[in-house]
């Protein structure tokens, strides 16, 4: 019995599909990266939106959220790293947000979604490490919600669940909630206790 192939280096691999306004957006590669493309079902409607990362490298393009009439995605290229990116469906409107850390280096941008008419994710901005932010896809309203203590590993969220208005999400090994702002975004428990140490008689 033949196994199924595994995909070959010039597949498309179809991935992170999302729909708006009628239209159907994913990532894909035609040996030009993984990028953003459209299709409305048709075969001459279904074409590349834009090339975030020029030539062949990669995007990297992940995490997409429609949020109204705008999709929000994290995108890599060569001179910003991973950064917050934005699109209307057109190559003109797809335009990196804000960058976030300046420079080559990652944002390590870890997304929780849509609240409130916002993007939700976390990121580092290189000074203060990993912590809460929103966007509503401008500049000047891509801002830190919660500045958390720095720990290299706090990316780590998962989980993400809305319940009466209120954004629920796991970090590290404890449930945390906010309500979009600093003062309404607090840990609800601590899931693992810090294990006892054991003291000398």
């Amino acid at each position: 019995m033949r196994s199924t192939p595994g995909p070959r280096p010039n597949d498309g691999n179809p991935d992170n599909f999302v729909e708006m306004d009628g239209i159907l957006y994913f990532s894909a590669n035609d040996h030009a990266g993984n990028e953003l493309w459209r299709s409305d079902g048709t075969p001459e409607g279904t074409v590349l939106v834009k090339d975030v990362s020029p030539g062949s490298a990669t995007s990297g393009l992940s995490a997409p959220t429609r949020i109204g009439e705008t999709l929000f995605f994290i995108a890599h290229t060569p001179a910003t790293g991973y950064e917050l990116w934005k699109s209307d469906g057109s190559e003109a409107g797809t335009v990196m947000v804000k960058e976030i850390r300046s420079g080559t280096a990652w944002c390590d941008c870890n997304v929780l979604g849509a609240y409130q008419g916002m993007f939700y994710f976390v990121a580092n901005d290189g000074v203060s490490g990993v912590d809460l932010w929103h966007s509503d896809g401008t500049p000047e309203g891509t801002v830190k919600v919660k500045d958390w203590p720095y720990d290299p590993s706090s990316g780590a969220i998962r989980e993400p669940v809305q319940m009466n208005g209120i954004l629920y999400f796991i970090r590290l090994s404890a449930l945390w909630r906010t309500d979009g702002t600093d003062a309404g975004t607090w840990m609800v428990k601590q899931l693992i206790s810090e294990p006892k140490r054991c003291q000398r008689t």
